[in-house]
């Protein structure tokens, strides 16, 4: 089943459009506006994964999937989830990453990740690190709530566009990053179920998933102020009202 949320990337485009439009500061106008092209970006590569895990999940009565998902850290952040994916039968959920670019992803034997364009090398975040800070959340909210019976395991996955090739002589299968279109059988290693798992797990009923997969969606935090904290935007205070008073008798 699917289950919306309230957002997305482009609810994140267009807080900051309008942010830019009315009252951005002259001197965070282009760190705003560099950062709204990096989502758009983002926002078009993620179309491939959300389309792959519609085919594979969206009309299945076994999982619930949300996308586009911000919830809190409870460190004063929030955790931004392009994909989750919950199901019944193995008592799992499942974290989807989305990346694209036009280069080679690849990472060195440090762990420091970079796309390369031709010649030149160019440093990103850990997309691996990234979902993994994305579980712990995930793990806090499933603590908040006490369902660890209904969900027992956290795993994360990093789905990348068919077209970014990746550098399999330095990223291997145990980083957990795969192509898009053929991530399938890697999941089902995490998320199947096999015929002993049919006969002795008991599993929740649809029920409880879609009113699991209900809760951690009205979870979901609007962008607000946050992507102006995340880029270092400070705006100045209100000036205070001076209120006129007439001399005492």
């Amino acid at each position: 089943m699917l289950v919306a949320t309230a957002g997305g990337l482009e609810e994140d485009i267009a807080y900051l459009e309008q942010f830019l439009a009315t009252r951005c500061p002259e001197k965070y106008r282009e760190r705003v506006s560099r950062h709204i092209a990096k989502l758009t970006r983002a926002a078009r590569g993620e179309r491939f994964s959300t389309h792959v895990l519609n085919r594979h999940f969206a009309t299945s009565h076994n999982h619930a999937l949300i996308h586009n998902l911000r919830i809190s850290d409870n460190a004063g952040g929030y955790a931004q989830i392009d994909h989750v994916l919950l199901s019944r039968k193995s008592k799992t959920i499942s974290l989807f990453e989305s990346k694209a670019f036009s280069g080679t992803l690849t990472k060195n034997s440090h762990g420091e990740w970079a796309v390369i364009y031709g010649r030149k090398r160019v440093e990103i975040p850990s997309p691996v690190e990234q979902v993994r800070l994305q579980r712990e959340a995930i793990r806090r909210w499933i603590d908040k709530h006490r369902l660890n019976g209904v969900f027992c395991r956290v795993g994360c996955f990093v789905l990348v566009d068919p077209r970014t090739p990746i550098d399999r002589t330095q990223i291997g299968d145990d980083e957990w990053v795969y192509r898009a279109d053929n991530f399938f059988q890697h999941w089902l290693e995490f998320g199947g179920v096999d015929m002993i798992d049919r006969l002795f797990n008991l599993a929740p009923s649809t029920d409880i998933l879609r009113r699991s997969a209900r809760l951690l969606a009205r979870s979901h935090q609007p962008p607000s102020g946050n992507w102006l904290r995340y880029l270092g935007v400070r705006l100045p205070l209100p000036t205070p009202e001076v209120v006129s008073r007439a001399p005492a008798d």
